[in-house]
């Protein structure tokens, strides 16, 4: 089996050193080769290992991650992006390296720029808060173009076929051959590393980065971000609202096909009524259905 090595970048102080391991641990080599269904289950791990305050075990986890990351045979999605900048953010920030912890949050906003993290997971005044509140204010903004060559394409933080690279935040880089992954990297600082800058060839000058659609379209996906059940719930309300006047006007029409209606007019109230049974019935369902959607997103 062919080891990958996993190029660790951390600290302004060691922002030109590649911190990789020569030979994997028993733990690593278990996790070589690593799929996404492997990944995303180490993910949810590790994210329940920092709600349980658990930080000894937590930092362990986030080293098998990085490992595995270095091991992944499938391209990462945006979403899976957003939860590694989220852990690798949050790892940094127990560590007291304030600015990669900014740099990986600027990384996280990128992808899912309504991410807003819980008072639990970075209590307000702690330094995470006040790393992830600096990213806010200061977005990435610069990118390099990628010099492509015909064999080689790049998946830059789950978007497949890049352009260019992200030169002031956190990034994940994947290098594509024949459509498979290669090699895998998550560089906090720049320079890059000399074993990624060696593959990959960037362009001398820097332009404004600009969101594509891929990535703004998911932006949601992220674990526990936004308020997803709320805004379920408030539409399941507005829909229910709607399905009470459309019920109400088939209880007018009703009464008046019984009570009023004349043989010129009784077609027209009939009509009338069976649309608005049908409207609010269907809308009913709907409202319903959001609200069972609100319970199992369970995102409040």
């Amino acid at each position: 089996m062919t080891q990958r090595r996993f190029p660790r970048l951390f600290g302004p102080g060691i922002s030109g050193i590649m911190l990789a391991a020569t030979s994997w641990t028993t733990t690593a080599q278990a996790a070589c080769p690593a799929n996404l269904t492997a990944v995303r289950a180490t993910l949810d791990q590790t994210l329940r290992t920092y709600d349980d305050w658990a930080w000894d075990k937590f930092k362990a986890e986030v080293t098998g991650l990085e490992e595995e990351i270095g091991c992944i045979t499938q391209v990462l999605n945006p979403t899976d992006a957003g939860r590694i900048h989220l852990i690798m953010g949050l790892n940094a920030g127990l560590n007291q390296r304030e600015q990669d912890a900014m740099r990986s949050f600027q990384a996280l906003l990128w992808v899912n720029p309504e991410f807003l993290p819980t008072d639990d997971q970075m209590a307000p005044g702690s330094l995470l808060r006040s790393a992830f509140e600096t990213a806010q204010q200061t977005p990435s903004t610069l990118v390099k173009p990628l010099l492509l060559d015909t064999e080689t394409t790049w998946a830059i933080d789950g978007q497949r076929g890049a352009g260019s690279l992200p030169v002031d935040r956190a990034v994940i880089v994947q290098k594509l051959q024949s459509n498979e992954v290669q090699s895998s990297w998550y560089v906090v600082d720049h320079p890059l590393p000399d074993a990624l800058a060696s593959q990959m060839k960037l362009g001398e000058e820097t332009s404004p980065a600009v969101a594509p659609e891929s990535l703004a379209s998911s932006a949601t996906r992220v674990s526990r971000t936004g308020h997803g059940s709320r805004n379920l719930a408030i539409g399941a309300g507005a829909v229910a609202l709607g399905s009470g006047l459309a019920l109400a006007k088939a209880k007018l029409t009703h009464d008046a096909f019984l009570l009023e209606a004349d043989d010129e007019s009784a077609d027209t109230l009939m009509k009338q009524n069976h649309w608005a049974a049908g409207a609010g019935y269907g809308m009913g369902a709907v409202a319903g259905g959001l609200v069972v959607a609100a319970i199992v997103h369970g995102n409040w």
